[in-house]
């Protein structure tokens, strides 16, 4: 009795855990709550936050530890790509490296974000040299795909779940995960 005890309060505590991606939900979307701007200010003006030393809180870095668990049930719409790491993330409904395996082996840093990556005025600048062919050829739709990215970097990232009309709650979370 005592075993199937604890084995279902240690799975609700690992779902009452999850539950707290709503804080990293907000982070993600940039939401005009003032523990939201100052995070970013001090600690990731110019870096992806899962993808960079964790700092703050042990309560901050438990949360940051989420982001594998928030890539799982979103994705992002990009603007300026901070948020998002280029070949890791999930950009419009497609991995990079995933969709790009040739070239993503040539990636000079499997860590940049995509606001980064959009910066460069050469991408080609972003892998070693020489590449194979077809590495070469997917740089090709790589370069169509960045330019198509381009569009609308002024704006934040949304990160969007992929249930409940792309809005995350905790309920509905609980409803999914029970």
């Amino acid at each position: 009795m005592c075993v199937y005890s604890c084995v279902v309060s240690v799975s609700n505590l690992v779902i009452r855990f999850l539950a707290l991606l709503k804080y990293l939900v907000k982070f993600y979307n940039k939401q005009q709550v003032p523990w939201v701007q100052l995070i970013w200010a001090t600690y990731y003006a110019h870096k992806v936050p899962y993808l960079s030393p964790s700092k703050g809180s042990f309560w901050w870095k438990d949360i940051l530890k989420l982001h594998n668990k928030l890539a799982e049930i979103s994705f992002c719409i990009s603007g300026m790509g901070d948020t998002v790491g280029l070949w890791l993330d999930t950009i419009h409904d497609q991995c990079f490296a995933d969709k790009f395996p040739n070239l993503f082996t040539y990636a000079l840093n499997e860590s940049i974000s995509l606001k980064i990556a959009l910066q460069q005025p050469d991408l080609l600048s972003l892998f070693r040299l020489p590449m194979s062919r077809a590495a070469h050829n997917e740089f090709q739709t790589f370069t169509t795909d960045m330019d198509s990215l381009r569009t609308g970097n002024d704006q934040t990232d949304i990160w969007v779940c992929t249930w409940n009309g792309g809005i995350y709650s905790s309920s509905q979370f609980y409803k999914h995960h029970l």
